[in-house]
């Protein structure tokens, strides 16, 4: 019964990044209407070993926890996150701990129709 309990609460958690994100988007969207394919084309994964968010080019990965205290403490802050991983891809500066990562996904056909 605890382990039920215990996910849950993760699968809470995820919700409820997953809807941060979301409102961050959309939030970025209104503003930044060119943008509407790059800021969509992430989806979205919480991932309690880093330690705010990153991408791999198809994902993006949150820590629930940097994205709660983050969004509590200043909304824009995860506007300005989110923005900061869409440019790193869209200028194909995907990194992973120091190596670089092949651009996969959605990314390289982007990365041709932007040049």
């Amino acid at each position: 019964m605890e382990k039920n309990q215990e996910e849950e609460q993760l699968r809470r958690l995820e919700l409820l990044g997953q809807e941060i994100l979301k409102i961050a988007r959309n939030e970025l969207y209104l503003k930044m209407r060119y943008l509407d394919v790059a800021l969509s084309s992430l989806r979205f994964q919480m991932d309690g070993e880093i330690g705010s968010i990153g991408t791999d080019g198809q994902m993006l990965y949150f820590h629930p926890g940097w994205l709660g205290g983050t969004y509590r403490t200043d909304r824009r802050g995860v506007n300005r996150a989110y923005l900061h991983v869409v440019l790193h891809c869209l200028f194909g500066h995907l990194f992973l701990k120091g190596s670089a990562m092949k651009c996969s996904g959605i990314w390289p056909v982007i990365l041709r129709w932007s040049r």
